[in-house]
Parts: C-alpha cells; structure tokens; sequence
C-alpha cells in the first residue's frame, strides 16, 4: 500500500474522514474495502489532444463506479471529450 493510500486509509478508519477522494481504479477498490465512509472516485488520465483529464470518458466513470466508488467525480465542463460524448445541461 503506497503512503498516500495508507494515508487515506488511516483518516477513513480512525481520523474521523467522512469520505474519501481517490484517484485510480485499484485505489479506489483497495480505499473501499478498508473504509466505512463514501469513496468519491475519479480517474486522472491525460490525453493528447485534449483538455478534460479528470474521469474524461464515459469507459472511465463506469471502470471507477465498478471499482467500488460511491460517486463518480469528472470534468464538468462542456469542453470536447476524447469519446465524443456531451454533458447535457
């Protein structure tokens, strides 16, 4: 376990945590199943060509959602994707 998961691990269990960001699939599942509060997850990857690179694809959100996050974080803005999918308003 890297410092920084061991990190998160440590507040969600015993440092009064009421939720935990994590970044990467095996993360996530690693954070989810030590912890007892919500996992927000997100999937950093940049791409050429383009600027959204928090969760930036459809595939991304559902391989974090399937890694055991609570709730998906991604780019907001309208700004193109690399799979070509909108944000409706």
């Amino acid at each position: 376990m890297g410092h920084s998961i061991w990190l998160k691990w440590r507040m969600g269990r015993t440092g009064g945590a009421i939720g935990i960001r994590a970044n990467g699939t095996a993360d996530i599942a690693v954070i989810k199943a030590a912890v007892n509060v919500p996992v927000i997850g997100l999937l950093k990857r940049q791409i050429e060509d383009y600027p959204v690179y928090i969760t930036p694809t459809l595939e991304d959100a559902f391989a974090v959602h399937e890694a055991g996050a609570d709730t998906v974080a991604m780019d907001g803005t309208r700004r193109p994707r690399p799979d070509g999918k909108l944000l409706k308003r």
